[in-house]
């Protein structure tokens, strides 16, 4: 039986990602399998192999959040999983009856972390609430100033369940979310700039867009990007460091640029200048934005071994990378995208959505809201295996959070 799985991040107030959501479906109903057929120990060999996913690598103590199915729960499957690493969700659908009140009690005592996912407060769930550690309201269900009201009255009586705000989408939410005493945070808010009247570029940002520029013409001049690099003691610093800490066996550390260039090569080299900008102007937001800008470029760069993008080799890695440039850059996508040297057809993917690129681009972001349904249908209308894509978006995965440790 093929197995899926995605991930979504869980934010701390701090804007620190506490852990991830692990999505498991099917596949084919786009659910968690309510079948269990396979045996404890093979679910647990499955799950503790995907549990690398849903850890932050920065923080010993992140923990996935894992869905699990009624029965499931009634069968006392998550005690298969080690509860230091995991929040077991209950899913808000189910129906709160006492064969599963007697399993949520029992996963209570053994220590595991509890939260109830798209909670609706009814007197039926009211004797769960002592038991569990974590509600989840889904704010884009309920509305961002329901939400905040149902936090404020609950934490006035004295509640002590931490509330996590899911589907939060834009930074006006999440700073309103924040002031209610949400503790945690889900959603793709801090992908999307916050809307300001007056656009206000800082040097970081020319700099990083200089240089992107540089790096996204066919024939990239290097003595260019190493006048611009030059710039920023910082930034000099920080691509030093990604060239020293990325590559392996270097008989004596790399002190220039100009000998980064000679030991890396072109190609290489503009990976790891498109490496170094990111992260040069993530310093102050999520590391998750970093996270997810890699996750994506590393993505597109390993799809180059099929067909309909191999002729696009040289620049998947800026495509993917470019897909968060609004997020990098706080500003809107098309008039950052129109700042840079791409092609027509690499523009109409990055701000539509279109053509072989675009489809490319909606493959990953399927992936990432573990609409598995979608992303098959775009595999076949682009004639991909989807086994060897999916293994490229968990190497990406995997590689982004290696990247991310630097």
């Amino acid at each position: 039986m093929d197995t899926y799985v995605a991930r979504q991040p869980i934010l701390n107030r701090q804007k620190e990602t506490y852990g991830y959501e692990l999505l498991f479906r099917d596949g084919e109903r786009n659910a968690f399998p309510s079948e269990i057929s396979e045996t404890r120990a093979t679910y647990r060999v499955v799950a503790e192999n995907l549990l690398s996913f849903g850890r932050n690598a920065n923080q010993p103590g992140s923990r996935c959040f894992i869905n699990f199915s009624y029965d499931s729960i009634i069968q006392g499957l998550p005690s298969s999983l080690p509860q230091e690493q995991v929040v077991i969700e209950i899913p808000g659908q189910l129906v709160p009856d006492d064969s599963l009140y007697a399993a949520v009690s029992k996963l209570n005592r053994e220590g595991y972390l509890l939260a109830i996912d798209d909670f609706t407060h009814t007197d039926e769930w009211e004797r769960f609430i002592p038991l569990v550690h974590i509600i989840k309201l889904d704010v884009l269900d309920i509305g961002i100033g329901a939400a905040c009201n149902y936090i404020i009255d609950q934490l006035d009586m004295g509640i002590t369940t931490a509330f996590l705000a899911e589907k939060i989408e834009t930074q006006e939410e999440f700073e309103e979310a924040l002031d209610a005493g949400f503790r945690y945070f889900q959603g793709y808010f801090f992908s999307k700039p916050k809307i300001i009247k007056q656009k206000y570029v800082s040097p970081e940002q020319m700099l990083a867009l200089e240089l992107l520029g540089e790096v996204a013409k066919s024939e990239v001049d290097f003595s260019r990007v190493e006048q611009i690099i030059e710039k920023d003691i910082s930034l000099s610093y920080k691509l030093l460091r990604f060239v020293n800490s990325l590559s392996e066996r270097i008989s004596r550390p790399i002190e220039s640029f100009h000998q980064a260039l000679v030991y890396l090569g072109h190609d290489k080299l503009k990976i790891f200048v498109s490496l170094t900008v990111a992260s040069f102007v993530t310093a102050n937001k999520p590391e998750e934005i970093y996270s997810l800008c890699m996750q994506r470029a590393q993505f597109c760069q390993l799809m180059a071994k099929f067909k309909p993008f191999s002729s696009h080799q040289n620049n998947l890695f800026l495509i993917g990378l470019f897909s968060m440039l609004d997020a990098l850059l706080d500003g809107p996508l098309e008039s950052l995208i129109s700042e840079l040297p791409l092609s027509e057809e690499a523009k109409l993917a990055l701000i539509s959505r279109e053509g072989p690129l675009g489809y490319l681009l909606q493959v990953e972001e399927c992936y990432e809201h573990a609409d598995w349904e979608a992303s098959k249908m775009l595999c076949q209308q682009l004639e991909l295996d989807f086994n060897g894509v999916s293994d490229a978006y968990h190497q990406a995965q995997q590689w982004s959070q290696e990247v991310s440790k630097l």
